[in-house]
């Protein structure tokens, strides 16, 4: 059965298009994070604030030193409010050691030589930090130590010299609606656990928009946005990890992870990143991706020295290099993606005992997939259409592979489609006896498998295989694409028009 060789290419461009007009059409949450930039700017500013020099409390007795509103209870906490604190010491506000309950808003903080406002081993629930503006301070914005149970909230923390918000021996925050531009880290957590970052902003920071480092476990990261760091998130040595819903791009990697075990990564778009858009490096094992857009990246994915990873679900479109490259890890499921126009849709090395099936593997400019130095890999049902070169290239070294139910359609039109140096691969499934769809096979016998490992198919289909559930999962991820892209606009002009 041999399909025309423009038909399969036209209909990609039109579903493109027409995903493209529905996203643009049906946007409701794209201005979300838009919202939340021209929120922030406008709580933060024009506001009358009272000169002050440094606030210092050590200990409960401290806060009737000065003229704060409030009781220090739950119901009446003592305010710590509209202040335009040039400082006298290390710290613009310091609290430390104490059980009453307090509130920090609506304060101005610049140039003290370590931060801006330090929270140091409170007692766990009794502060609330909200809608301070910290910036060009010598260390950080807003640092917590040894804290539990908070709420940081609205600020601006911006152009310090390491960190905006920094949290360290902390559990149960949630970080919510803050914007952190212009740092080294925008937000940085070490040794914590269950806290939760929402809807925050990290722009031009230096290193990365969050930084996740040793030993932090059950941190969730949610709806942000992150651009023009290295990382727009990393994260180190931690486990048990979410992250999901952000927007990062023109970063070097849109999300970075090291060591980093059992992290699930959904619905982020990972774009326009010099690197990847989403890199699993060094142990980061049993970690979930899935339903993510990864577009213009010069990687989609890269996965490395990681086992028992599941990538899921993903639409990868426009990478300078692969779509997807698995090097050094074993036993990785690589399922229902879309890696459409890569250079080579699918690269794997050193791996072995890892799956490739139901994947669209679509106008890569040399191979669809390609494999060395991998043993006992299964690629089934799998479409694999207009390879500049062959669709599938097995080198050498890989061997013990079993191929059936793939479809290969307009890969290398001036030769045979797949290339098989490697020893005992099998091209068909050796229970139905059942191979792979070749749009140029003619019939009758086997289809000839270009190279010398002498594997050919046996089995040949007649009919295109069947790739179950993928067409409706490739509608959500181009509105999804379309909606963040969106937003990225708004926020770029917003943050333009603010600058004028």
């Amino acid at each position: 059965m041999k399909l025309g060789k423009t038909t399969k290419k036209s209909f990609t461009l039109l579903m493109i298009v027409i995903f493209l007009a529905i996203a643009l059409a049906l946007s409701p949450s794209s201005i979300r994070a838009e919202d939340n930039y021209q929120q922030k700017a406008s709580d933060n500013i024009i506001r009358a604030l009272t000169p002050s020099g440094s606030i210092t409390i050590t200990h409960d007795d401290n806060f009737t030193h000065y003229d704060f509103d409030g009781q220090g209870t739950a119901l009446e906490p003592y305010i710590i409010n509209d202040l335009d604190i040039t400082p006298t010491e290390e710290y613009g506000i310091s609290v430390s050691d104490t059980t009453k309950y307090f509130v920090i808003k609506f304060n101005y903080i610049t140039g003290a030589s370590s931060c801006g406002i330090l929270i140091d081993q409170i007692a766990s629930g009794t502060a609330v930090v909200l809608n301070n503006t910290c910036e060009s301070n010598g260390d950080a914005g807003i640092v917590v130590v040894g804290t539990n149970n908070l709420l940081v909230s609205q600020n601006v923390c911006s152009d310090n010299g390491n960190y905006g918000i920094y949290l360290q021996n902390c559990n149960g925050f949630e970080i919510f609606n803050n914007t952190c531009n212009g740092n080294t880290f925008g937000i940085a957590l070490q040794d914590s656990s269950s806290c939760v970052l929402d809807d925050n902003i990290g722009m031009d920071n230096s290193d990365s928009g969050v930084h996740v480092h040793i030993s932090c476990s059950y941190i969730e990261i949610y709806g942000g946005y992150f651009s023009g760091s290295v990382y727009g998130i990393e994260m180190y040595g931690s486990d048990n990890c979410t992250i999901t819903g952000n927007v990062l791009i023109n970063n070097e990697d849109g999300i970075y992870l090291d060591g980093a075990e059992s992290a699930r990564i959904s619905w982020n778009n990972a774009s326009f990143n010099s690197n990847s858009g989403i890199y699993l490096n060094a142990y980061s094992d049993f970690c979930t991706i899935e339903q993510n857009q990864c577009w213009n990246n010069f990687f989609g994915f890269l996965i490395s020295l990681s086992e028992e990873v599941t990538v899921t679900r993903n639409t990868v479109v426009e990478t300078g290099g692969e779509g997807i490259s698995v090097m050094h890890s074993n036993f990785v499921n690589v399922t229902y993606n879309n890696f459409t126009a890569a250079d080579t849709g699918i690269y794997q090395w050193f791996s072995n005992n890892c799956t490739f099936t139901n994947n669209l593997c679509v106008d890569s400019r040399t191979q669809g997939y390609y494999a060395n130095y991998a043993e006992s890999n299964k690629i089934a049902y799998n479409l694999i259409q207009g390879s500049t070169s062959f669709g599938i290239y097995l080198d050498s070294n890989a061997k013990y592979y079993v191929i059936h139910h793939n479809a290969f359609i307009e890969n290398l039109l001036s030769g045979l489609q797949a290339f098989d140096d490697g020893d005992d691969n099998i091209w068909y499934d050796v229970v139905t006896l059942e191979g792979n769809f070749w749009d140029d096979y003619v019939g009758p016998g086997s289809y000839i498998i270009d190279g010398i490992g002498g594997n050919d198919d046996l089995y040949p289909l007649n009919e295109v295989p069947i790739i179950p559930e993928f067409s409706g999962n490739l509608t959500s991820s181009y509105i999804l694409l379309f909606v963040s892209i969106i937003s990225l606009v708004g926020l770029i002009s917003k943050r333009i028009l603010k600058k004028k």
